[in-house]
């Protein structure tokens, strides 16, 4: 068998059009595939969904199911029932909704596919139908595990695969992820000792394997299909398929639209805060957090970023814009100052009150004697 995983659209997030995209290219790929099984390991949807975002996760499913068998697993954004709805489209290889942990068994393959949705603590006791563990004595990972055990224990015969969206240990993550609640959070090992041969997960939006050592169990993260927020890497974005024979994947890029996250600063002149991700790759998403000192004009600034050679044919280009009181402008450039008759200097400066010679030279030569007194320590 060939298993098509992907995961982590999140339909319904600001990022809609690049997602329906790279979800059009992944269906393109699999009517050239023709894979047993597509599965989507969690997070169709980016939160509760709306009418807009049921329409394109509707249009995208089907067209799946008009290829493959579909099978979707709850992920921690996806909300209870939400799904369910899906699995009743008309399509050609049907859709299965897994918001519980359930497994398809296929005796042909003498092979048990998992597959293991988001749930909490809580919700692993209600459901899992474990008896003798106490409330609170063991963690959802335990939980899961143990039923896990107990699954692939029914069916020793067989050859074990997992599709599911939790966490596995090590795991790398964009730096922009934040990653909360109390769902399940599996070391590699332990899918092995449960009696795994290979899987793949959603949750994580970087794409990754683990086991890729001589013949080791082989599992991964496929990552999100598209750059989801600014700042998160648009590379090595895509899906892949899993040869049930020789157990290891096959991996799938897409195209994948770069949102790059820059910080700048206007004070008369444009200053870029850092100069990583610049120039920009053309046809970027671009978005400026754009520091105005004040008394400086707004417009001025905009057209400075809007001009600047170093953003490339942006495909969007978002400028947020904020003001920066004279007061923070001061405190950043006396910091700045080394010593302590620049700071003297620099607060002159900032607040136009530089004092006319003599005055200033000499309290320029007071301030350095005190501190080179200080330094030196002879200070009576």
């Amino acid at each position: 068998m060939r298993i098509l995983s992907t995961g982590d659209w999140h339909i319904g997030s600001t990022c809609d059009e690049d997602v329906v995209s790279a979800a059009q290219e992944l269906i393109g790929y699999a009517k050239e595939i023709k894979p047993d099984r597509i599965v989507i390991t969690g997070d169709i949807y980016d939160s509760s969904s709306n009418p807009d975002g049921r329409e394109k996760a509707k249009l995208l499913i089907m067209s799946a199911a008009n290829i493959s068998p579909v099978r979707i697993i709850k992920g921690n954004h996806d909300v209870r029932n939400d799904l369910l709805i899906l699995g009743d489209l008309k399509s050609n290889f049907g859709i299965q909704v897994y918001e519980y942990p359930g497994i398809e068994i296929i005796p042909e393959e003498s092979l048990v596919i998992h597959y293991l949705s988001w749930a909490t603590k809580a919700g692993w006791i209600a459901t899992s139908g474990i008896t003798g563990i106490q409330d609170g004595n063991e963690s959802v990972s335990l939980l899961a595990l143990t039923y896990l055990r107990s699954r692939t224990i029914e069916h020793p015969n067989y050859r074990h695969i997992i599709f599911g969206h939790l966490m596995v240990k090590g795991a790398l993550m964009e730096n922009h992820q934040p990653l909360l609640g109390d769902g399940i959070t599996v070391g590699y090992h332990d899918l092995i000792e449960a009696g795994f041969s290979s899987g793949a997960f959603g949750h994580i939006h970087k794409a990754q394997s683990f086991g890729l050592g001589d013949g080791a169990p082989e599992f991964r993260y496929n990552g999100s299909i598209a750059a989801m927020d600014y700042g998160e890497s648009a590379k090595n974005k895509g899906f892949s398929v899993l040869d049930t024979d020789s157990m290891r994947f096959a991996i799938y890029q897409l195209q994948s639209v770069p949102r790059v996250n820059i910080n700048a600063l206007w004070n008369g002149s444009l200053i870029w805060s850092t100069l990583d991700g610049l120039p920009t790759e053309a046809g970027a998403r671009v978005k400026v957090k754009l520091m105005i000192d004040e008394g400086f004009l707004s417009r001025a600034a905009e057209e400075a970023v809007k001009s600047s050679h170093l953003i490339v044919k942006p495909l969007e280009l978002k400028i947020e814009k904020q003001s920066r009181p004279k007061d923070a402008v001061r405190a950043a450039e006396i910091s700045a100052a080394k010593s302590a008759s620049d700071k003297l200097v620099a607060y002159w400066t900032a607040t136009n009150t530089t004092p006319e010679e003599p005055l200033r030279s000499d309290m320029l030569r007071i301030t350095q004697e005190i501190e080179t007194e200080c330094l030196t320590g002879d200070v009576i």
